[in-house]
C-alpha cells in the first residue's frame, strides 16, 4: 500500500485499475480490507480507478496526536483525494463512514461528483436513537468486563446480526481485533453531530442510498437513517440490496457492485 502524509498523520491507501476515480470510506471496527469482495466485482464490471484507505489508526494509518473526529475524519479523506491527484471523485461511505463522506460532500462539494452512502451511521438522528445510545452504553460495559474480542461481537451481532461472521474472510477476525488493541475509538462526536439545513442544501450532487433488504430484521436503525437521506437530498435515488443486513458489500458483493456500476455510469464527473 501507498502512504500520504499531512500535519502528524500518515495514511495508507491503495489503488485498483483504471478509469474515472472512486474513493470507498469504510466505517467503525473493520478496516480497508472489508471492501475487497466489492472491489474485485466492481472491477470485473467497469473501468474504474477504485482507492480504498485505512482511516486514522486502522491498519497501518497512524491514528495522530490529535482526539478522532469527524471532521477530521472528512479532512483525511479530502488529503487523500488532493495527494491522488485528484479534483473530484465519486464517494462510497458505508456506515461511519458515510458520514463521514456526507461531511467532506458539505465541505468540499466541489470534490464529490457523486455521493454513494451505504446505511450511514446517523443513529442520533432517528427515531430510535434512544436504542443505539443504549446499545453503546452496554458495549462500553461488556469492553470493560470482558475484552474487545466480546464487545467487538456484540457490535457487530447488533448491527449486522448473528450470522456476520459467515460473510467474512476468517482471516479478517485477527485484523480487527490488531486495529482494536491500538485502543482507536471513533469519535463520540457522532452522538453530538447534527448538520443545519443551510450546510445540508451544499449536497446538491447525485446521491445513491443504499439499504439492506434484511436490515430490518436485526434493527430499525438503518431503515430510518435510509429514510432520513431521502429526506435531506430530494435527488437520491434509493437501492434495496438483496439478501444483506449491514455487512452489505460482503453479503451479497456482485449485485452491490452492479448497482453501484449502474450508477456510476450514469453520473460521469465530465458532466
Amino acid at each position: 500500500m501507498a502512504t500520504f502524509t499531512h500535519n502528524d498523520l500518515q495514511v495508507e491507501y491503495e489503488e485498483f485499475g483504471e478509469g474515472e476515480p472512486v474513493v470507498l470510506v469504510h466505517g467503525g471496527i473493520v478496516g480497508a480490507y472489508y471492501w475487497k469482495p466489492l472491489v474485485d466485482e466492481m472491477l470485473k464490471g467497469a473501468k474504474r480507478r477504485i482507492i480504498t484507505y485505512n482511516r486514522r489508526g486502522f491498519g497501518e494509518s497512524s491514528p495522530g496526536t490529535e482526539p478522532v473526529t469527524l471532521v477530521r475524519e472528512a479532512e483525511d479523506l479530502g488529503h487523500l483525494l488532493s495527494s491522488s491527484g485528484l479534483r473530484r471523485a465519486h464517494i462510497v461511505g458505508h456506515s461511519y463512514g458515510g458520514v463521514i463522506s456526507i461531511i467532506l460532500a458539505m465541505d468540499r462539494p466541489e470534490m464529490v461528483g457523486s455521493l454513494i452512502l451505504m446505511e450511514p451511521a446517523l443513529v442520533c438522528l432517528i427515531p430510535s436513537a434512544g436504542t443505539f445510545a443504549a446499545m453503546a452504553q452496554q458495549l462500553g460495559e461488556i469492553a470493560a468486563a470482558e475484552g474487545p474480542e466480546a464487545s467487538i461481537d456484540f457490535f457487530l451481532r447488533s448491527v449486522s446480526g448473528p450470522d456476520y461472521r459467515k460473510y467474512q474472510d476468517p482471516a479478517w477476525w485477527d485484523r480487527i481485533l490488531a486495529d482494536a488493541s491500538s485502543g482507536r475509538i471513533d469519535g463520540g462526536d457522532i452522538f453530538e453531530w447534527s448538520p443545519s439545513p443551510d450546510r445540508l442544501k451544499r449536497i446538491t450532487m447525485p446521491v445513491l442510498a443504499v439499504l439492506g433488504g434484511d436490515s430490518h430484521t436485526v434493527t430499525p436503525w438503518f431503515d430510518e437513517g435510509h429514510a432520513l437521506v431521502q429526506t435531506w437530498f430530494p435527488q437520491t435515488e434509493e437501492y434495496v440490496l438483496p439478501g444483506a443486513t449491514h455487512a452489505l458489500h460482503n453479503a451479497n458483493p456482485g449485485d452491490m457492485a452492479t448497482a453501484l456500476n449502474d450508477f456510476l455510469g450514469r453520473q460521469p464527473l465530465s458532466k
